[in-house]
């Protein structure tokens, strides 16, 4: 290739990146962290459960119900991490109404023991935040019941503990299911006969990926089991950036996640 042409093509794809890139990523970066959540509405009386709420989205989220006045449940697998989010929270939005309780959703046995304690302990669970989530490591790894980690904990521990509060959701409607995924989902294909990645090579991303379109398989069809129920609301969040929780950001998700479970995202 001619050095005049090559040098042309630089040339043009410098101004493209400086022109068009560039100010398209510093304006979905700038949205994202200016985003706030237009409505007033307050949740006072009520119970919401944020899981993943050290870090990103899920902080962010629990702070809001805090500040709207719901009771928040902060479910985390740290809890010795969580102690001072919860802290600042109560001091920053002035509700001393913020608990933590342990789960680990990669374990399905301790999904259940605090599926137990929530039926037990709470009254009501009007909104079910199902925002934790992992990014596994480089090598394949195992839950404790032999599932692939990544699958475990960002879709058969949310779908065990889903389903395990459903009555209690139910009972205490108007209520709401909400469900984090990434735009990931699209980037990946579902092999029912092959969940734990074993038949073919293992990556990070591919497991990522898989576990996010099971998240929103999960939310449509539970949408179809509970329509016409006039009950529980469904909804799943599409998040475009990975690293959520490195830029603690939450792009349009409030957006879905409104606070009013009469209002907000529609139902699926």
């Amino acid at each position: 290739m001619e050095t005049w042409l090559i040098a042309l093509l630089s040339v043009i794809g410098a101004l493209l990146l400086l022109f068009i890139v560039l100010p398209v990523m510093i304006g979905i970066i700038y949205r994202a962290r200016s985003r706030r959540c237009p409505k007033d509405v307050m949740v006072t009386g009520k119970t919401v459960i944020v899981t993943g709420p050290t870090a990103g989205i899920g902080r962010v989220t629990a702070h809001e119900m805090a500040k709207r006045g719901a009771r928040v449940i902060l479910a985390c697998r740290n809890t010795q991490k969580a102690e001072p989010i919860a802290e600042q929270i109560k001091k920053e939005t002035n509700n001393n109404d913020v608990v933590i309780r342990h789960l680990d959703l990669s374990d399905l046995t301790s999904v259940r023991k605090f599926a137990e304690e929530i039926n037990s302990q709470e009254e009501a669970v009007h909104i079910l935040i199902n925002n934790a989530g992992i990014l596994s490591p480089d090598k394949r790894k195992l839950s404790p019941q032999g599932f692939e980690i990544t699958l475990a904990t960002n879709h058969l521990g949310p779908f065990l503990l889903t389903n395990l509060l459903l009555d209690k959701i139910k009972a205490s409607a108007p209520s709401r299911i909400v469900n984090v995924s990434s735009l990931g989902y699209a980037a990946n294909v579902l092999y029912l006969d092959d969940l734990n990645l074993e038949k073919t090579a293992y990556g990070v991303y591919r497991a990522y990926c898989q576990s996010k379109l099971c998240n929103i398989l999960f939310t449509k069809e539970l949408a179809v089991r509970l329509q016409g129920t006039g009950t529980v609301t469904t909804n799943y969040v599409i998040i475009v950036f990975m690293g959520l929780s490195v830029y603690s950001i939450t792009i349009d998700a409030i957006k879905f996640l409104s606070v009013d479970v009469n209002a907000g995202g529609p139902g699926i």
